[in-house]
Parts: structure tokens; C-alpha cells; sequence
């Protein structure tokens, strides 16, 4: 149960966050100071802790419905995995902003392109233990520190991202729908 809680948290991260790799890139190719590097991170943090807590309501009304009834939120990645491929985006873009409230524009850069994420991370708390929950926010976190430390590194190897351009589109749909089937198949709906 552990390694397969470890493993869909980490499955969950990576197809939520593709889109905000792309955006650490960006912020880190305009940081010229270490001081700016590391408001980024911490703004990275905090708007994502704020996805999180706006996903919390999930695992809270997981604790009093059927955990087959919940099974169907499962729908939620699906239908977004569906959109991705049938009208893709044109993918994302951040101007950098003024250097002073870093922090506060990654911030809210991250929660504003993160509703994918809320309406992923509501179905899949909504059917974990207390102990599921906390593997989970423990490896997201872990993760962001991953992200933002494979941000810089792909900022210092720029020969890399036209792969990430062209093919993380196309794969993150595919993985949203095995998501929601999982989610919906793991409750037995």
C-alpha cells in the first residue's frame, strides 16, 4: 500500500506539474542573484501549499462518503485528459515580473495556472487514509524541491528543452486519463 500510495503521489505530481516545470524554467532563466533564486523556490512553495489547501476539502468529505461513490470524481482527470487531447493549448508563458514581489508573483503565477491540479488532487485525497494523506503531501513536497532543482539544471542545459516542449504536451493527456481510471478503478466504482 506505501509504495503504491508513493507511486501514484509521485504519477499525480509530475502529470500536475508539467506545466509549472515549464514555468520555473522561465523564472529561473530571469534570475540573476542566488537571493532571486531562492524566492522563487519559496514562492514555488507557497502557491503550491495554497493548491494543496484548496484540494483539502477533498480528503475531508472522503472521510464521510462511500468510497465508491468517490470513485467517479476519478471523471475529473479523465475529462481533462480528453480536453488535452482533443484541444490542446498553446502552452504557457510568464513575463517576468518586478524582482521586489518575486515571491508574491510566482506565487500566484502557480496558483492561477493551477487548476488542473485542484481538480486532480480533490478525487485523489478524497479516497486516502490519514496515513495515504500524509505520504502523499510528503512526497509533493519532495517533489517541488525536484522540480525546482530540475528548473535550474534544464536552465543551464538549454539543449534540452525543446524536447520538453515537444513532447510534454502530448504525454501529460495520456496520463491524466490512466489517472482518473486509476482513481476510479482503485475505489471499486
Amino acid at each position: 500500500m506505501w509504495a503504491e500510495t508513493g507511486i501514484a503521489a509521485t504519477i499525480t505530481f509530475i502529470v500536475t506539474n508539467l506545466d509549472d516545470l515549464a514555468l520555473l524554467i522561465i523564472w529561473f532563466s530571469t534570475a540573476k542573484t542566488r537571493s532571486q533564486i531562492g524566492r522563487i523556490i519559496l514562492g514555488q512553495y507557497l502557491g503550491f501549499l495554497s493548491l494543496v489547501a484548496l484540494s483539502f476539502p477533498g480528503w475531508i468529505g472522503g472521510q464521510w462518503i462511500a468510497p465508491a461513490w468517490l470513485g467517479w470524481l476519478g471523471l475529473v482527470p479523465i475529462g481533462l485528459g480528453l480536453r488535452g487531447l482533443f484541444r490542446p493549448t498553446a502552452g504557457n508563458s510568464a513575463a517576468p515580473i518586478a524582482r521586489r514581489s518575486l515571491i508574491l508573483s510566482v506565487a500566484l503565477m502557480t496558483i492561477a495556472n493551477g487548476g488542473d491540479n485542484i481538480g486532480i488532487y480533490l478525487p485523489f485525497f478524497a479516497g486516502q487514509s490519514r496515513s495515504q494523506l500524509g505520504l502523499t503531501l510528503g512526497v509533493f513536497l519532495v517533489m517541488v524541491a525536484l522540480w525546482c532543482g530540475g528548473a535550474l539544471w534544464l536552465v543551464r542545459h538549454p539543449r534540452l528543452m525543446p524536447w520538453i516542449d515537444r513532447f510534454g504536451a502530448k504525454v501529460v493527456p495520456i496520463v491524466l486519463i490512466g489517472l482518473g481510471i486509476y482513481i476510479w478503478w482503485d475505489s471499486q466504482a
